[in-house]
């Protein structure tokens, strides 16, 4: 370790050396990228030597008995441990923004829910939907409520149907909140491919159980293409007769793709739904829930997304850091960035335009820290730093 300190500065006078001797001149793109590489290599310098200042009191004390000024250093050197601490696995909760959704999903289901005084909910992962469901109707109910779920039934959700069967109980807990609360089931999927077993309705009133044995009796439809009979399967669900009147109303509407919008594939439109209520007096809230279709990744998008791991951040200095610390992208652009402790807890989520941005963690506790970035495209990159 007493090689430390003249080895650096060998390393920082070779990044900064010129050749003064030469007549040769070279284009000024090269001479930027010279000058990149002298940056970034001088950040490394400053980064070895902060580790070289905290750990040598530490690390390397003087031993009387020993021939050596400074006795050797343990059998693990401090680069060692630091590989060691950056090869750790953080499982980060699941990239999902509406980057990643279908624009005709997005609009249907939210322009839905605002035309009825409702909300949207997006969901990563199917196995979040009971929860989903429970604080929905926590959150928006109120006793004497019907209640009428309404959910895609084609291939692509047939996990998702299982995922509520399978937390139902957790669903009954948050109606029982409010007594006197009526419940039916209504199922779609798209009539132009599976006449015959696109729609199901099923009313359970306060026989909450009932619903589990339903649920496993729902026919699981192909769909065909993308889009699914989403306004039909909505409209003819309402036509049910299920609403009673001076009671309150709540449709939670499930479901990972959007409704035909060609006349020649759908008989209904947003419209229609909106018009049958008010002709009905049927005020009611729609809370939409988009789950995300596809296999979804531990710490980005799904392959079936827009997304991608893409290299996004050039560095990220000094590291270890105490706290404060820099992150360089390779370009000026919109960028959502997301730092996570070692438990895959959010510590800090903003919005970036610019080239390099400063963080200052206020108190963080010592530990790997995971940068996960994000840009308009919805490709992302992550890195990784240490927190002294």
């Amino acid at each position: 370790m007493r090689f430390a300190a003249p080895l650096l500065a060998f390393l920082f006078l070779l990044s900064c050396q010129e050749d003064l001797a030469t007549d040769n001149y070279i284009e000024l793109e090269t001479h930027q990228e010279v000058l990149r590489s002298r940056e970034k290599l001088s950040r490394t310098v400053d980064s070895l030597q902060q580790i070289v200042n905290q750990n040598t009191a530490a690390d390397f004390q003087a031993d009387s008995t020993s021939p050596y000024e400074i006795a050797p250093p343990a059998e693990d050197s401090i680069l060692d441990n630091l590989q060691k601490t950056m090869n750790v696995k953080v499982d980060l909760p699941l990239l999902f923004t509406e980057a990643m959704v279908h624009p005709e999903l997005m609009q249907q289901f939210n322009d839905l829910a605002k035309s009825t005084g409702g909300k949207l909910t997006m969901l990563a992962k199917s196995d979040e939907i009971e929860v989903a469901i429970r604080e929905i109707i926590e959150k928006h109910g109120s006793p004497n409520l019907d209640l009428m779920i309404i959910m895609d039934n084609t291939g692509s959700m047939q996990n998702d149907i299982l995922d509520v069967k399978e937390g139902l109980n957790e669903i009954i807990d948050g109606i029982k909140k409010y007594p006197g609360t009526r419940l039916a089931f209504a199922s779609y999927g798209d009539k132009n491919n599976d006449p015959d077993t696109w729609y199901s309705f099923q009313e359970f009133d306060e026989d909450y159980e009932s619903l589990r044995a339903h649920l496993a009796e729902v026919p699981i439809t192909g769909g065909g293409d993308y889009e699914e009979s989403v306004y039909d399967g909505v409209y003819q669900a309402l036509e049910e007769g299920f609403f009673k009147a001076r009671r309150e109303r709540m449709v939670i509407l499930i479901g990972d793709a959007p409704g035909h919008d060609k006349k020649s594939k759908t008989d209904k439109q947003l419209s229609d739904i909106i018009r049958l209520a008010r002709s009905r007096k049927l005020k009611m809230n729609f809370y939409p829930v988009i789950i995300h279709p596809g296999q979804r990744s531990l710490t980005g998008p799904s392959k079936s997304s827009k997304g991608d791991m893409f290299p996004l951040v050039e560095s990220v200095y000094p590291n270890p850091s105490r706290g404060a610390f820099n992150i360089r992208f390779y370009q000026s652009q919109k960028h959502v960035v997301e730092i996570f402790d070692q438990n895959a807890q959010l510590v800090q989520r903003l919005n970036f335009e610019e080239l390099e941005l400063r963080i200052k963690l206020d108190k963080p506790s010592p530990g790997l820290y995971t940068i996960r970035v994000q840009n308009s495209a919805g490709n992302f990159d992550l890195k990784k730093i240490i927190i002294k």
